[in-house]
Protein backbone atom coordinates (compact mmCIF):
# COMPACT_ATOMS: atom_id res chain seq x y z
CA UNK A 1 0.00 0.00 0.00
CA UNK A 2 1.21 3.50 -0.87
CA UNK A 3 0.10 6.07 1.70
CA UNK A 4 0.75 9.61 0.43
CA UNK A 5 -2.27 11.57 1.59
CA UNK A 6 -3.89 12.62 4.84
CA UNK A 7 -7.22 10.89 4.26
CA UNK A 8 -5.83 7.36 3.86
CA UNK A 9 -5.75 5.53 7.18
CA UNK A 10 -5.73 1.92 6.00
CA UNK A 11 -5.28 -0.48 3.11
CA UNK A 12 -8.90 -0.83 2.05
CA UNK A 13 -10.27 0.14 -1.35
CA UNK A 14 -12.51 2.71 0.31
CA UNK A 15 -9.86 4.20 2.61
CA UNK A 16 -9.84 7.50 0.66
CA UNK A 17 -13.53 8.11 -0.10
CA UNK A 18 -13.30 11.86 -0.66
CA UNK A 19 -10.12 11.58 -2.71
CA UNK A 20 -11.71 8.81 -4.77
CA UNK A 21 -15.12 10.40 -5.35
CA UNK A 22 -13.63 13.80 -6.18
CA UNK A 23 -12.20 12.23 -9.34
CA UNK A 24 -15.68 12.73 -10.77
CA UNK A 25 -14.37 16.19 -11.58
CA UNK A 26 -12.07 14.69 -14.23
CA UNK A 27 -14.82 12.50 -15.69
CA UNK A 28 -17.12 15.52 -15.95
CA UNK A 29 -14.33 17.56 -17.55
CA UNK A 30 -13.68 14.81 -20.10
CA UNK A 31 -17.40 14.58 -20.92
CA UNK A 32 -17.68 18.37 -21.29
CA UNK A 33 -14.64 18.37 -23.57
CA UNK A 34 -16.16 15.60 -25.68
CA UNK A 35 -19.34 17.66 -26.05
CA UNK A 36 -17.36 20.77 -26.92
CA UNK A 37 -15.34 19.01 -29.63
CA UNK A 38 -18.51 17.56 -31.14
CA UNK A 39 -20.38 20.88 -30.97
CA UNK A 40 -17.53 22.86 -32.57
CA UNK A 41 -16.77 20.17 -35.17
CA UNK A 42 -13.10 20.18 -34.21
CA UNK A 43 -12.49 16.44 -34.37
CA UNK A 44 -8.73 16.10 -34.85
CA UNK A 45 -5.88 14.12 -33.33
CA UNK A 46 -4.83 17.25 -31.40
CA UNK A 47 -8.22 17.74 -29.74
CA UNK A 48 -9.08 14.06 -29.38
CA UNK A 49 -5.68 13.50 -27.79
CA UNK A 50 -6.57 15.95 -25.04
CA UNK A 51 -9.93 14.24 -24.57
CA UNK A 52 -8.45 10.74 -24.34
CA UNK A 53 -5.72 11.83 -21.93
CA UNK A 54 -8.22 13.67 -19.73
CA UNK A 55 -10.35 10.53 -19.52
CA UNK A 56 -7.18 8.51 -18.75
CA UNK A 57 -6.38 10.93 -15.92
CA UNK A 58 -9.85 10.30 -14.48
CA UNK A 59 -9.37 6.54 -14.62
CA UNK A 60 -5.79 6.58 -13.36
CA UNK A 61 -6.45 8.87 -10.43
CA UNK A 62 -9.52 6.84 -9.46
CA UNK A 63 -7.42 3.67 -9.52
CA UNK A 64 -4.67 5.13 -7.36
CA UNK A 65 -6.99 6.54 -4.72
CA UNK A 66 -8.73 3.19 -4.36
CA UNK A 67 -6.01 0.56 -4.84
CA UNK A 68 -3.00 2.67 -3.70
CA UNK A 69 -0.50 0.29 -5.32
CA UNK A 70 2.59 0.84 -7.47
CA UNK A 71 0.80 0.01 -10.71
CA UNK A 72 -2.04 2.38 -9.78
CA UNK A 73 0.48 5.14 -9.07
CA UNK A 74 1.90 4.61 -12.57
CA UNK A 75 -1.64 4.69 -14.01
CA UNK A 76 -2.21 7.94 -12.12
CA UNK A 77 0.98 9.83 -12.94
CA UNK A 78 1.55 8.80 -16.58
CA UNK A 79 -1.59 10.36 -18.13
CA UNK A 80 -0.97 13.57 -16.17
CA UNK A 81 2.53 13.89 -17.59
CA UNK A 82 1.35 13.01 -21.10
CA UNK A 83 -1.47 15.58 -20.94
CA UNK A 84 1.01 18.30 -20.00
CA UNK A 85 3.37 17.41 -22.84
CA UNK A 86 0.56 16.99 -25.39
CA UNK A 87 -0.99 20.33 -24.48
CA UNK A 88 2.33 22.17 -24.70
CA UNK A 89 3.06 20.51 -28.05
CA UNK A 90 -0.30 21.10 -29.74
CA UNK A 91 -0.66 24.64 -28.38
CA UNK A 92 2.78 25.72 -29.50
CA UNK A 93 2.39 24.02 -32.89
CA UNK A 94 -1.19 24.88 -33.84
CA UNK A 95 -1.77 28.13 -31.92
CA UNK A 96 1.68 29.72 -31.79
CA UNK A 97 2.58 28.27 -35.21
CA UNK A 98 5.99 27.04 -34.15
CA UNK A 99 7.79 24.47 -36.27
CA UNK A 100 8.81 21.02 -35.09
CA UNK A 101 12.24 22.10 -33.87
CA UNK A 102 10.82 24.99 -31.88
CA UNK A 103 8.19 22.75 -30.31
CA UNK A 104 10.88 20.22 -29.43
CA UNK A 105 13.04 22.88 -27.77
CA UNK A 106 9.97 24.14 -25.91
CA UNK A 107 9.37 20.67 -24.49
CA UNK A 108 13.06 20.32 -23.59
CA UNK A 109 12.92 23.66 -21.76
CA UNK A 110 9.93 22.33 -19.81
CA UNK A 111 11.96 19.30 -18.70
CA UNK A 112 14.94 21.50 -17.79
CA UNK A 113 12.68 23.74 -15.73
CA UNK A 114 11.58 20.66 -13.81
CA UNK A 115 15.20 19.63 -13.23
CA UNK A 116 16.06 23.13 -12.03
CA UNK A 117 13.21 23.22 -9.56
CA UNK A 118 14.17 19.74 -8.38
CA UNK A 119 17.67 21.00 -7.55
CA UNK A 120 16.14 23.61 -5.25
CA UNK A 121 14.82 20.79 -3.02
CA UNK A 122 11.68 22.67 -2.06
CA UNK A 123 9.56 21.20 0.72
CA UNK A 124 6.09 21.31 -0.82
CA UNK A 125 4.71 17.89 0.11
CA UNK A 126 5.55 16.58 -3.36
CA UNK A 127 3.87 19.50 -5.14
CA UNK A 128 7.09 21.08 -6.39
CA UNK A 129 6.90 18.95 -9.52
CA UNK A 130 3.83 20.92 -10.54
CA UNK A 131 5.57 24.30 -10.46
CA UNK A 132 6.84 24.02 -14.07
CA UNK A 133 3.30 23.34 -15.40
CA UNK A 134 2.04 26.33 -13.41
CA UNK A 135 4.77 28.64 -14.73
CA UNK A 136 4.32 27.52 -18.33
CA UNK A 137 0.54 27.75 -18.08
CA UNK A 138 0.77 31.33 -16.83
CA UNK A 139 3.21 32.14 -19.64
CA UNK A 140 0.84 30.72 -22.25
CA UNK A 141 -1.98 32.55 -20.50
CA UNK A 142 -0.24 35.88 -21.05
CA UNK A 143 0.32 34.98 -24.72
CA UNK A 144 -3.31 33.90 -25.13
CA UNK A 145 -4.53 37.17 -23.61
CA UNK A 146 -2.19 39.51 -25.48
CA UNK A 147 -3.01 37.87 -28.81
CA UNK A 148 -6.73 38.40 -28.08
CA UNK A 149 -7.51 34.79 -28.91
CA UNK A 150 -11.04 33.41 -28.37
CA UNK A 151 -12.02 33.73 -24.69
CA UNK A 152 -8.59 35.27 -24.17
CA UNK A 153 -8.79 35.09 -20.37
CA UNK A 154 -9.21 31.30 -20.22
CA UNK A 155 -5.61 30.22 -19.70
CA UNK A 156 -4.94 32.93 -17.12
CA UNK A 157 -8.08 31.81 -15.31
CA UNK A 158 -6.84 28.22 -15.51
CA UNK A 159 -3.51 29.34 -14.07
CA UNK A 160 -5.22 31.09 -11.15
CA UNK A 161 -7.34 28.04 -10.34
CA UNK A 162 -4.27 25.81 -10.69
CA UNK A 163 -2.33 27.95 -8.20
CA UNK A 164 -5.18 27.56 -5.72
CA UNK A 165 -5.45 23.81 -6.29
CA UNK A 166 -1.68 23.44 -5.89
CA UNK A 167 -1.94 25.21 -2.54
CA UNK A 168 -4.53 22.68 -1.37
CA UNK A 169 -2.32 19.79 -2.54
CA UNK A 170 0.67 21.23 -0.68
CA UNK A 171 -1.04 21.75 2.68
CA UNK A 172 -2.77 18.34 2.71
CA UNK A 173 -0.29 16.76 5.14
CA UNK A 174 0.33 19.77 7.37
CA UNK A 175 -3.37 20.38 7.99
CA UNK A 176 -4.11 16.72 8.70
CA UNK A 177 -4.03 17.12 12.48
CA UNK A 178 -6.91 19.58 12.49
CA UNK A 179 -8.74 18.42 9.34
CA UNK A 180 -8.46 14.61 9.03
CA UNK A 181 -10.00 14.52 5.55
CA UNK A 182 -7.10 16.53 4.23
CA UNK A 183 -7.32 18.84 1.24
CA UNK A 184 -6.23 16.59 -1.62
CA UNK A 185 -9.81 16.12 -2.77
CA UNK A 186 -9.95 19.88 -3.43
CA UNK A 187 -6.92 19.45 -5.69
CA UNK A 188 -8.98 16.99 -7.73
CA UNK A 189 -12.11 19.12 -7.86
CA UNK A 190 -10.25 22.23 -8.98
CA UNK A 191 -7.96 20.46 -11.42
CA UNK A 192 -10.91 19.11 -13.36
CA UNK A 193 -11.74 22.77 -13.98
CA UNK A 194 -8.13 23.59 -14.86
CA UNK A 195 -7.80 20.84 -17.44
CA UNK A 196 -11.12 21.65 -19.06
CA UNK A 197 -10.28 25.35 -19.31
CA UNK A 198 -6.92 24.55 -20.91
CA UNK A 199 -8.48 22.19 -23.42
CA UNK A 200 -11.35 24.60 -24.12
CA UNK A 201 -8.90 27.42 -24.88
CA UNK A 202 -7.16 25.24 -27.45
CA UNK A 203 -10.34 23.88 -29.03
CA UNK A 204 -11.82 27.36 -29.52
CA UNK A 205 -8.68 28.63 -31.25
CA UNK A 206 -8.61 25.48 -33.38
CA UNK A 207 -12.24 26.11 -34.35
CA UNK A 208 -11.52 29.74 -35.26
CA UNK A 209 -8.63 28.65 -37.47
CA UNK A 210 -10.86 26.16 -39.30
CA UNK A 211 -13.44 28.85 -40.03
CA UNK A 212 -10.99 31.16 -41.78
Amino acid sequence: MIDLYCERLGAGLWAEPFNAVSNLSFFIAAWCLHRLISHTHTEHIATRGLEVLLFAIALGSSAFHTFATQWALFADSTPIALFQLWFLAVYSYYVMKWNGWQVGLFIVSFFLCGVGIGVLKLDMNGSEGYLPPLLYLLGLGVYHFLKKLPESFLLLAAGAVFALSLTFRTIDDSICGVFPLGTHFLWHLLNGVVLYLCARAFVLVFQAQQQR
